[in-house]
């Protein structure tokens, strides 16, 4: 079986090239692997590209590293992967993370509150417009039904958004797209997309720092200590950097999406 040896797989989508690696190395000796022969462990800009490597990959392999590592500065973000949030409208004296654990935003009366994730809420999300969903859900199945059925949970990108929401909720409390966190991609992407396995991340035993994408799970991410072993994925250029290390084994085409997979 092909995918029991050492194996590359590459997958083209329409925002990079991705490498996938069938070989078990810990994060940073997957990082370097990548930087040496590709550009970094892989970056996923967007929910297209997470559900393409989800089917691609989904057959055979459990959990695959991403480039993504709990080493950052604290930032709010937005879930569509537009990153750091730089129009704010927080309440007086917020956010204030009360007890530690305020690790997501709500709408309230036109302005914004860190609270737990966890907590069941309306939400809003967003495909070209705002769309008000009054049934109550934490955070991340919040985000996840926006992902099914729109693009994401809502952005607000400046006042006019604020006041649109506003009318939408109608004085309800409502989950928009800012959540906060200390993750970082290893190429340096600013992107703040996040596909988090629900419940995740937990950093249990305070040692879960490296993440990886689990593909049995619809690509799911969970944080695991980073001296697992794992495959990986990186991206970067369309072949590897020394071709004669592989031939050019099967060619397929899916949903636009060009798959390419070498053998050692």
């Amino acid at each position: 079986d092909m995918l029991t040896s050492f194996f590359h797989f590459l997958l083209s989508t329409a925002s990079r090239h991705y490498h996938f690696i069938n070989k078990p190395l810990s994060w940073s000796e997957a990082q370097s692997y990548c930087r040496e022969k590709h550009a970094d462990l892989a970056t996923v800009d967007n929910m297209d590209d997470m559900r393409a490597l989800a089917e691609s990959l989904g057959g055979h392999i459990r959990q695959s590293w991403i480039g993504l590592e709990r080493r950052g500065p604290m930032r709010w973000m937005w879930s569509d992967g537009s990153g750091t949030a730089h129009f704010t409208s927080w309440r007086e004296d917020e956010p204030n993370n009360v007890a530690g654990n305020e690790w997501c935003a709500e709408f309230v009366e036109g302005n914004w509150n860190d609270v737990p994730c966890d907590q069941d809420l309306s939400f809003v999300c967003y495909e070209r417009e705002f769309a008000y969903y009054a049934g109550a859900l934490s955070w991340t199945r919040g985000q996840d039904t926006c992902r099914s059925k729109h693009t994401d949970l809502a952005s607000v990108w400046n006042h006019d958004d604020t006041s649109e929401i506003k009318k939408l909720v109608n004085g309800e409390k409502a989950w928009i797209g800012l959540f906060r966190d200390t993750w970082t991609w290893s190429d340096g992407s600013d992107t703040s997309f996040r596909f988090w396995l629900n419940g995740k991340p937990d950093n249990h035993m305070g040692i879960e720092n490296c993440a990886t994408a689990g593909m049995s799970q619809q690509g799911h991410w969970e944080d695991v200590p980073c001296d697992e072993r794992h495959p990986f994925i990186c991206h970067g250029g369309e072949l590897p950097k020394h071709e004669s290390d592989f031939d050019l084994s099967t060619r397929s085409e899916k949903h636009g999406v060009r798959i390419c997979s070498y053998t050692k």
